[in-house]
């Protein structure tokens, strides 16, 4: 897709709207947008106390320290904090579409819903997967790899459940939800017990759901069929 599809540019303007926000009051956002954004921004200032127009910098970008030594200075490069924002754009990309991938159905494979979550659909490439993005702070792993972030988000939201959250309208309880699911979905690992104690509860609860279908006949109920 060309990096100017509606899909990319809505994105990107949405960072845009939360960094307007951020630099106005930084607690209007959320912590790991507040993590992002320093870190977005440590870089940039970086650069521009790097760039060849500080320390004497001479024109050919090398310049004299304090000592006299000659250093290289380190230009802004403007392209990957442009690949920044769309790094930041395809993590909330999984966040609104990843359930679409989710494999919910173990006898099928699912539907191709076209969500729109691929590298190319945010100017990204195969070529940037071993870069290290700021963005990764989004998902609480700090400054990752575009290819750790990438099998994170497919943990977390490709896996055999799907989340569908971005909804919500109560922002407390939005984040609350995206946090529990994001910081755990990457460390559950439950033991044999767990699972066999998890298999149980199931059981139970589906005997108890037949037992209402007979003794109820034709009353509302709510089931775990309703939940899957």
């Amino acid at each position: 897709m060309d990096q100017y599809s509606y899909i990319a540019n809505s994105d990107a303007a949405y960072v845009d709207q939360l960094y307007q926000a951020y630099k106005q009051d930084q607690q209007s956002v959320d912590e790991s947008w507040q993590q992002f954004f320093k870190g977005f921004e440590f870089s940039l200032t970086y650069g521009e106390k790097t760039n060849g127009k500080a320390s004497g910098a001479t024109p050919n970008g090398v310049s004299a320290n304090g000592n006299g030594q000659a250093t290289v200075s380190k230009p802004i490069d403007a392209t990957h904090a442009e690949k920044e924002v769309s790094v930041a754009s395809l993590i909330k990309a999984y966040r609104s579409r990843g359930h679409l991938l989710a494999k919910t159905n173990p006898l099928k494979a699912r539907k191709d819903r076209q969500p729109r979550v691929d590298l190319p659909d945010y100017a990204l490439s195969d070529t940037d997967l071993d870069t290290v993005f700021e963005s990764g702070k989004l998902l609480g792993i700090g400054p990752a790899t575009l290819r750790v972030i990438m099998d994170s988000l497919r943990k977390i939201y490709a896996g055999e459940i799907g989340f569908e959250y971005m909804y919500i309208r109560e922002l407390d309880v939005k984040n609350w939800l995206r946090n529990k699911i994001e910081k755990e979905a990457l460390v559950f690992e439950p033991s044999l017990d767990e699972k066999k104690r998890i298999l149980e509860k199931l059981n139970e609860a589906t005997v108890f759901e037949n037992f209402l279908a007979t003794k109820y006949l034709g009353q509302k109920r709510f089931s775990l069929e309703g939940v899957r």
